[in-house]
């Protein structure tokens, strides 16, 4: 009898034990909770960040640079929230599988409606070009001069240095601003805008270079009087009283000195400076030459 009993209890003891292992390993006597799968929303996350990082905040993509994307604050913002709303989900611990996977769904849209609204920047350069060309334009055809116009020819127009050298910079600044890759639209056309401001402030500053040939014109007649009024002759004899006479070499010498005259004064490219030379070198030829003499005297 003992013996069944101690059977018994090893049986009762063995139940026992197995029932309080039981009770360690499911202490509720619930089924284990499934795995959620977050690999598809970590994902969409990784890609929704990517693109809101590489998109910039504009209001109309004029101050970003050239093949960047750009949307404006609201879409911005919005899509940014988004991708803050499926990074929570993804951080809770007790997320279903539902929520997760609706998460996922949500950003996928919001990635797409922001997508849709961003903009890639491009720039119009054919202002600034065609600023740029026409101010080039100016500037050559614009004589330098420091001298208050004299060593310009007639009807041309010059500038000070100072003046030119402004512009030319001017045009510099913006010839660089066209040729970076970089310049956003707001730069390019804060480029043309200054161009344009030194165009007509430069093109005040010129002046148009005026000629008086009055003078020149006066000693050539002058002198032209006197030659055709003068005999050649070796010593003056034969020459009537009263008249002038003048050596072959020296009559050919005024001669010469007044075509040189006559030339400077036809010539549409003189300057003031030219036409003076010209004008003070026939004088001085006409009335320092010893050789032209009356014959009265000569005697």
């Amino acid at each position: 009898m003992k013996r069944v009993v101690n059977v018994l209890g090893g049986i009762i003891l063995a139940a026992l034990i197995g029932l309080s292992v039981t009770a360690c390993d499911n202490p509720a006597g619930t089924d284990a909770p499934p795995q959620v799968d977050l690999s598809g929303l970590a994902a969409a996350i990784s890609d929704a960040e990517t693109l809101l990082d590489a998109t910039v905040v504009s209001a109309d993509g004029s101050d970003v640079q050239p093949a960047v994307f750009w949307a404006t604050q609201a879409a911005h913002t919005i899509f940014a929230d988004a991708v803050a709303t499926a990074i929570s989900v993804r951080g809770n611990t007790a997320s279903t599988q539902a929520q997760v996977d609706t998460a996922h769904d949500e950003l996928v849209a919001a990635y797409n409606a922001f997508s849709a609204a961003a903009r890639r920047a491009d720039v119009d350069l054919d202002s600034l070009a065609a600023a740029i060309s026409s101010a080039q334009a100016l500037l050559a055809a614009t004589a330098e001069s420091a001298a208050d116009g004299f060593d310009v020819q007639h009807d041309a127009y010059w500038a000070t240095p100072a003046a030119r050298n402004a512009f030319y910079n001017a045009i510099a600044t913006a010839t660089g601003v066209r040729g970076n890759a970089v310049s956003t639209q707001a730069q390019i056309d804060a480029a043309r805008n200054a161009l344009v401001a030194a165009h007509d402030a430069f093109g005040a500053a010129r002046d148009r270079a005026q000629v008086d040939l009055s003078g020149l014109t006066a000693a050539i007649s002058s002198a032209q009087a006197l030659l055709a009024a003068t005999v050649v002759s070796a010593n003056g004899s034969g020459v009537p009283l009263g008249d002038f006479w003048a050596a072959q070499a020296a009559h050919t010498i005024f001669a010469d000195a007044i075509v040189t005259a006559a030339g400077v004064r036809g010539n549409t490219a003189s300057t003031q400076a030219y036409v003076d030379a010209a004008r003070d070198a026939l004088v001085a030829a006409q009335w320092s030459s010893p050789d032209f003499l009356d014959s009265e005297l000569s005697r």
